[in-house]
């Protein structure tokens, strides 16, 4: 189960990374972070969703049916989003393409590796999300009912709110 969560740690950091480099293509410098604060908004939206909302879907239609609804409901997003999101704006795509051809594919894996602001901002947002999955995703609703005695919908519903903070403070 470690293992596990570890690959979908790793799984997950990569749709951020496309967000981000969409960001950089979409939005001025000045405003990149705000950029990245409401992608974070939409990424725990996510999580609020994975709480109580979809322990009601469950309780309401079964675990099968419920995760048949969200796998149909991540294939409308996936059409939606290669419909609707452009790589880059128009009069940037032909820089995006000259650039994409001399890219060095080993100096662009070892950059980040030697920038000491990449380290600094990694950790940073490494303990962030740490603890927030840890208490929103992971042992939030086990512990409210061990500890607390808690039902699993009023657990939930106050694990959610350890995400719908996040989803405040990252824009601001």
């Amino acid at each position: 189960a470690m293992c596990a969560r570890f690959l979908t740690g790793i799984g997950g950091s990569f749709p951020f990374l496309c967000c981000l480099r969409l960001a950089l293509r979409w939005f001025p410098a000045r405003r990149l972070a705000l950029a990245v604060g409401l992608i974070t908004t939409v990424a725990f939206l996510g999580g609020a969703t994975g709480q109580a909302p979809f322990m009601f879907l469950t309780s309401w239609v079964g675990w099968r049916d419920a995760l048949r609804i969200d796998a149909v409901i991540g294939v409308g997003f996936t059409v939606l989003i290669y419909y609707v999101v452009q790589d880059a704006p128009e009069k940037a795509k032909a820089l995006v393409k000259t650039a994409a051809s001399k890219i060095d594919l080993k100096k662009l894996l070892l950059s980040p590796v030697k920038n000491k602001q990449a380290w600094i901002w990694g950790f940073y947002i490494s303990t962030l999300n740490l603890s927030v999955m840890l208490l929103g995703a992971l042992w939030g609703c086990l512990f409210l009912m061990q500890v607390y005695g808690l039902n699993k919908g009023t657990a939930s519903l106050i694990t959610m709110m350890i995400f719908f903070g996040t989803i405040v403070g990252s824009p601001l």
